[in-house]
């Protein structure tokens, strides 16, 4: 896992990791494998009291839940394995978004051309205390960029996500 301080005014910090997660749902339907993992970015910005959750699938997690399927799961395993981000586990404080590309397909010439693809999931709790997904809203790079501006955050454009798993050293084709 790498933490960065990003310079600006506010305090801002970013986590990247491959995230490895166990799903609970998928042993009860005795699927295959209940591990799975994630390319997960965090950004946080403790002055505005907000953390942008960036969670990409990868093509190498292919044999396991994706992050559609599990992200209860996925969400209630970040906040176990990452409490720093507990203060930021609200509604209002924590924007939730899903995240493909080609890189979550087997790298061919026919992903070639696959546009990157952001969904941003808001969850909400139930009376009876579940953590259920509520509105989901499909957004475009230019909207994503939006959100991380509207929070003084630095949108993750620079970064091909090629060259964040070469830096952490996971191999997306295994």
């Amino acid at each position: 896992m790498t933490s960065v301080k990003l310079p600006g005014i506010d305090k801002i910090r970013t986590i990247k990791t491959i995230f490895n997660w166990y799903c609970d749902e998928r042993v009860e339907a005795e699927q295959s494998s209940p591990e799975s993992h994630c390319l997960l970015r965090i950004y946080i910005n403790d002055s505005k009291e907000v953390a942008i959750i960036v969670l990409s699938e990868l093509y190498s997690n292919r044999n396991s839940l994706d992050i559609e399927e599990g992200f209860i799961s996925l969400a209630k395993n970040i906040c176990q394995q990452i409490p720093e981000i507990i203060p930021y586990f609200s509604q209002e404080n924590t924007i939730w978004l899903t995240h493909y590309g080609k890189f979550s397909e087997v790298s061919s010439y026919t992903t070639f051309y696959v546009e990157e693809e952001y969904c941003q999931k808001k969850l909400k709790s139930t009376p009876s205390h579940q953590l259920v997904v509520g509105e989901t809203m499909v957004l475009t790079p230019e909207q994503v960029r939006e959100i991380f501006q509207d929070h003084n955050l630095k949108f993750p454009e620079p970064e091909s996500i090629d060259d964040i798993l070469q830096e952490l050293g996971h191999d997306n084709q295994q």
